[in-house]
């Protein structure tokens, strides 16, 4: 497997530009806009809006936490934004759709978008958290919203924020950060884009998302996380993330070829839902999609989460009436997508290779170990990993278990990620300030949540601009 030379890009955010190697020891990569948003003193980083009011909650209470609930917001306050907004509107059922899920949803979300581009629509999407900063949280076919772009939508967001009621001192009395970026985005998209497609928070029934009037919804992988918010039980889970289905969601389509529980257990939620909606449920599974289109799907864990996303563009232009692509008009726009951090390969400076996979799951970590073995010629010399609490500890515990003595654990600092204390299962631990000299440290496999992701990726100076690139338009604009 070749290893791309890591390009003379800054580091992560944050950190002052130089050389990749060796580290200095004033690298700083701490200042994320994701995991350390700017503060009510600096009005001038677009960023500001969307983080304002979990601020302010945050401040106001010592005792906000995710496990008790309260990083979640208030679904009253976000559903004042929507209205205000003007995104709870039914007509727009037929070009928004919406991905949920307890992982893969952004690949989902990006071979959904390169489809519809296949079929000629200008596709805007909404993921979060961003691969490197919260700016490409949106994309418009694929790139990156514009600095001039994200501040209009910055302005957007502030000014509906600045229309709500003023906050009281409940802990979850705000709106959250990840909310106001899908209920902003899906406004500022609308008006630029033919169709949307947007990816969830957490949750489902629960998660900002289903405030939208979503015309499809897509259920990537379903595993047991969050507890204390979803459900104690993957069924309860799988329940949870259908209910973002509603009244105006014509079709839904699940993941059908993961683990047998996980899939009983959605395949029930989706009929079950499915049947209170009187629409159809439809199961999606990896192996058809591969072998109809003749091109290489994701590696491993991700080709099921691709093929779920090229069933859900297919799906939406279907229902707007426009073919949908052949396949190879599909095949040529799906050959130029590119996924950073998602089982890819990378070189830092003249050391041996890194591997990054943002894996959550026991699962998700056998297909990145598949992947780094097969592209070291054995095991890697390090596995640095960084993984929340309420993420499948127990699953990496038992493939790691074996090889403790190469595992990192890693922290991050002044983040809102309950990562804990280091697991028996690690042989040591590091701050992200170590974070060069680690991935300079022989053959690396990276995995773990998408914030930590992101900082290696800026580490490595990989570009996150353009996830693919769309054909010449020859359909006319939907748009009304």
């Amino acid at each position: 497997m070749t290893f791309p030379p890591t390009p003379g890009a800054p580091p992560t955010r944050g950190a002052s530009p130089g050389p990749a190697a060796p580290p200095t020891s004033d690298e700083s990569m701490v200042a994320r806009d994701h995991t350390c948003p700017p503060g009510p003193d600096d009005p001038t980083d677009p960023d500001e809006p969307f983080f304002r009011e979990w601020r302010a909650a945050r401040a106001a209470s010592a005792s906000l936490s995710r496990v008790r609930g309260h990083l979640r917001g208030s679904r009253q306050r976000a559903a004042l934004v929507a209205r205000i907004l003007e995104v709870d509107c039914p007509v727009m059922a037929t070009r928004l759709a919406g991905v949920v899920g307890s992982k893969g949803k952004g690949t989902a979300v990006l071979y959904a978008a390169a489809t519809l581009a296949a079929a000629g629509l200008r596709v805007g999407t909404i993921t979060g958290p961003g691969l490197r900063s919260s700016r490409d949280r949106i994309r418009i076919d694929g790139t990156a919203l514009a600095p001039e772009d994200y501040r209009a939508l910055s302005r957007l967001a502030a000014s509906a924020i600045e229309a709500l009621p003023p906050q009281s001192r409940r802990p979850a009395d705000y709106v959250s950060p990840s909310g106001l970026y899908v209920l902003a985005g899906v406004r500022f998209l609308t008006d630029r884009c033919d169709v949307i497609v947007a990816e969830a928070g957490i949750g489902g029934a629960s998660d900002e998302l289903s405030l939208l009037p979503l015309g499809h919804l897509a259920v990537t992988s379903v595993f047991a996380e969050h507890g204390a918010l979803l459900g104690s039980t993957v069924p309860e889970i799988a329940a949870e993330k259908l209910g973002a289905a509603g009244p105006c969601t014509r079709r839904i389509l699940y993941l059908a070829n993961h683990d047998a529980g996980s899939r009983s257990a959605l395949r029930v939620a989706a009929d079950r839902r499915a049947a209170d909606l009187g629409i159809p449920a439809v199961p999606v599974r990896s192996s058809a999609q591969a072998s109809s289109l003749g091109i290489p799907m994701p590696y491993g864990f991700g080709a099921g989460n691709a093929a779920l996303g090229i069933a859900l563009g297919q799906t939406m232009a279907e229902g707007l009436g426009i073919p949908p692509p052949s396949s190879c008009a599909l095949g040529g726009v799906l050959a130029t997508v590119r996924h950073p951090g998602r089982c890819t390969a990378h070189r830092m400076g003249e050391a041996g290779g890194v591997v990054v996979d943002a894996a959550v799951s026991g699962e998700g970590l056998s297909s990145a170990l598949a992947y780094a073995r097969e592209a070291f010629g054995g095991e890697p010399d390090r596995i640095l990993v960084c993984l929340p609490q309420d993420k499948d500890l127990a699953g990496f515990s038992r493939q790691l278990a074996p090889v403790r003595e190469r595992v990192v654990w890693m922290t991050l600092p002044a983040s809102h990620l309950v990562c804990g204390p280091r697991p028996a299962w690690a042989g040591s631990e590091a701050a992200l300030d170590g974070l060069r000299g680690l991935l300079t440290s022989g053959n690396v496999l990276v995995v773990g949540t998408a914030l930590f992701v992101g900082d290696v990726l800026g580490a490595l100076g990989v570009s996150t601009e353009t996830l693919f690139t769309p054909p010449s338009r020859v359909s006319p604009s939907i748009r009304r």
